[in-house]
């Protein structure tokens, strides 16, 4: 039980994460929703690590996919890694404007 609680903080932050991104995936409109880019893993990961986001969270998925948070000063991406044997994916699921304290309104 002990052991248990002290590991509750950060896993609570994954799930946290994840009914967050559950939650935008829910309330996007349809058209929205077609919009979504994927492509080869390694190749998305080079195009998202070029626009000076970090991989600062992932978490599994009930099917062993990956969700996974990008972070930067001004901008958070969600993606997700599908994790295919043959070909792995990724798919870029939103972009959105992050307002950090000190850096003005």
């Amino acid at each position: 039980m002990l052991k248990a609680i002290e590991s509750a903080p950060y896993r609570g932050g994954l799930v946290k994460c994840a009914l967050v991104a559950g939650l935008l995936l829910w309330a996007l409109p349809a058209q929205s929703q077609e919009q979504i880019a994927c492509g080869p893993a390694e190749a998305l990961r080079e195009f998202i690590e070029g626009e000076g986001l970090k991989k600062t969270a992932s978490v599994a998925l009930a099917d062993g996919d990956m969700l996974e948070a990008w972070e930067s000063d001004t901008r958070i991406a969600l993606t997700i890694l599908i994790r295919d044997p043959a070909e792995p994916t990724r798919c870029l699921i939103k972009t959105l404007g992050v307002n950090r304290k000190g850096r003005g309104a």
